[in-house]
């Protein structure tokens, strides 16, 4: 059963709501803290990675290289240097962000 504020197109698997503004700021607040918790499970992963290669590249050196060959270090280093990089940018962007929010206060 189909409840009365729920539509749904004949044709179609698209359910349409017809929420109040109340209902509609509650959705909106649940949608952000969702994106927030996947950006944040996202961020750890990409933690947990880089110290793994971390890890990993402290213990291989280039006496290892005849066993894992010199591209997977190299790569290895490449990784956590493009992390720097993105890292920085990050960072850039966030604080001009938070500046354009502030001065336009």
């Amino acid at each position: 059963m189909i409840l009365s504020f729920l539509t749904q197109q004949p044709s179609s698997n698209v359910i349409q709501a017809k929420l109040n503004s109340a209902s509609k700021s509650l959705v909106s607040s649940w949608l952000k803290i969702a994106r927030d918790n996947l950006e944040a499970r996202f961020k750890e992963q990409g933690e947990w990675i880089l110290e793994d290669v971390q890890m990993v590249l402290t213990q291989v050196t280039q006496d290892d290289d005849w066993l894992f060959g010199e591209e997977l270090r190299r790569e290895g280093m490449e990784l956590v240097t493009e992390h720097q990089k993105l890292e920085n940018d990050r960072r850039y962007v966030g604080v001009k962000y938070e500046f354009r929010s502030i001065s336009s206060i």
